[in-house]
C-alpha cells in the first residue's frame, strides 16, 4: 500500500481544490493508498462530492499571505506573520519529520508550503511539488520593504531546492528554485452535473431568459462591492454564496454549497465575475464559461493569472474602480454581446497526469 503525505498551502481554497483534483485521480488508480493531508483545509472540502477518503491533519504549515478581503492584500501583517511563524522552523520541521517517519510515508506532495520540502529532505523522503508559483517568487517584492525578510525568502527557496519535482502547472511565475522541473496541463474541475439540473436545484427557471452571472470571490463575503449611485447590474440574474454589501436585484443565494459543486455553477452560468485566482480561471477555461475579472494589489500572480485568461478563455477586465461601485452592466455585456473568439487550446487533464507521475514515484520509494 503506498502512503503518501500531501501538504497544503493555507492561502484561500485554491490549493485544497485543485489539490482534491488530483486526489480524486490518485484514488481512482490506487484505491488503496493511504492519503495524509496536512492543511488549515474544512474537512467538508473532502467529503463533498466527489468524496475523496483521506486523513486530514488540520495544521498550519504555512502563512501565505494575509489579505483585507478578496482585492487587497495587507504586506506588512503577511511579512510580520511569516516572520513569526518560520522563527520556529527547526521545530516544525522536526515535528514533520518524525510523522513522516512514524507513517512510513513514500511520498511527499507539496502545494506549495516550503515547510513540506525540508521535512521530507529531514525525513530522507523523495518530494514532488506542484504549483504555478512559489512563495519565494511571491514574497522577493515583499523584502524591499523590510531588509530582514530577505531571510524568510530565502529559507523557501533552500526548501523548494530540496523537491525532487516540481509538477508545474501553466500559467505559472518565475519558479527557479526548482532543480527539476516537468511542465504538465492544466488541473481543473469539470462540471459534472447537467446545466439544467444545476439551474432547476438553483431555483432558475427552464424558459429563463436574463443571462445568469455567478459571483465567485473566493472565501470573502462580497464586502468589496459597495452602495453607489453608479452601480448598473444590467437586469442580469446573479448568484452568490455571500450577501454582498450593496443591494443587487435578482440575486440567488447559494444555500450552503446547497450540494452543488462550484464547477457546477461555473459551468451553468453564461458568466463569471471574479478575481483572477487560479481555481476560478482553470475551471471557466475548462467549462468554456467566459469571465469578467477585476484587479488585485500586491499579488505577483495576478499579471501571469491575468494574461492566461486572456489567452485561454473569453475574458475582460473590469476596472476596480467599477467593480466597487457595482458598474458592471458594460463589461459584461461587452463581453458577452461580442463576436465569440476561439481561445488558445489548452489541455485540463493535469490531475490525470500528475497521479500517474506521482503513483510511479511512490512505487519507486516503497
Amino acid at each position: 500500500m503506498r502512503r503518501i503525505a500531501l501538504y497544503l498551502s493555507g492561502h484561500g481554497l485554491g490549493h485544497a481544490m485543485r489539490m482534491k483534483e488530483l486526489l480524486f485521480r490518485i484514488r481512482e488508480r490506487a484505491p488503496s493508498a493511504a492519503l495524509y493531508v496536512t492543511g488549515p483545509v474544512p474537512r467538508w472540502v473532502f467529503e463533498e462530492p466527489p468524496a475523496v477518503p483521506v486523513r486530514l491533519r488540520p495544521l498550519r504549515c504555512d502563512v501565505g499571505a494575509i489579505q483585507d478581503d478578496s482585492l487587497r492584500l495587507d504586506v506588512r501583517r503577511t511579512i510580520e506573520e511569516n516572520e513569526r511563524f518560520y522563527r520556529d522552523a527547526d521545530a516544525l520541521v522536526r515535528r514533520e519529520a518524525a510523522f513522516l517517519r512514524a507513517e512510513r510515508i513514500d511520498l511527499v506532495v507539496g502545494d506549495i508550503p516550503p515547510l513540506a520540502f525540508l521535512a521530507a529532505s529531514e525525513a530522507r523522503r523523495p518530494s514532488v511539488a506542484v504549483g504555478n508559483f512559489s512563495w519565494d517568487w511571491i514574497y522577493e517584492e515583499y523584502a524591499a520593504e523590510r531588509a530582514s525578510f530577505g531571510s524568510v525568502v530565502e529559507l523557501a527557496r533552500e526548501a523548494y531546492r530540496r523537491a525532487d519535482l516540481l509538477l508545474r502547472l501553466p500559467m505559472h511565475g518565475a519558479m527557479e528554485a526548482f532543480r527539476r522541473v516537468r511542465d504538465i496541463p492544466l488541473i481543473a474541475r469539470k462540471a459534472a452535473t447537467p446545466r439544467r439540473e444545476v439551474r432547476r436545484r438553483l431555483g432558475i427557471a427552464d424558459g429563463e431568459r436574463r443571462k445568469v452571472i455567478f459571483i465567485s470571490m473566493g472565501g470573502h463575503a462580497g464586502a468589496e462591492i459597495r452602495e453607489s449611485g453608479r452601480a448598473d447590474f444590467g437586469g442580469h440574474l446573479y448568484l452568490s454564496y455571500f450577501r454582498p454589501a450593496a443591494r443587487i436585484p435578482n440575486l440567488i443565494l447559494i444555500a450552503d454549497r446547497a450540494g452543488i459543486a462550484h464547477p457546477d455553477i461555473v459551468a451553468a452560468s453564461d458568466c463569471v465575475i471574479s478575481k483572477p485566482g487560479y481555481c476560478t480561471v482553470a475551471e471557466c477555461i475548462a467549462n468554456e464559461t467566459p469571465l469578467v475579472y477585476t484587479s488585485r494589489d500586491h499579488f505577483r500572480e495576478y499579471a501571469v493569472m491575468a494574461e492566461g485568461a486572456a489567452r485561454y478563455c473569453r475574458a475582460r477586465l473590469l476596472p476596480r474602480e467599477d467593480f466597487h461601485a457595482g458598474a458592471w452592466a458594460e463589461q459584461i455585456e461587452a463581453l458577452l454581446a461580442g463576436p465569440p473568439r476561439r481561445p488558445e487550446a489548452l489541455r485540463t487533464n493535469g490531475a490525470e497526469e500528475a497521479a500517474g507521475i506521482i503513483l510511479e514515484a511512490a512505487e519507486k520509494s516503497a
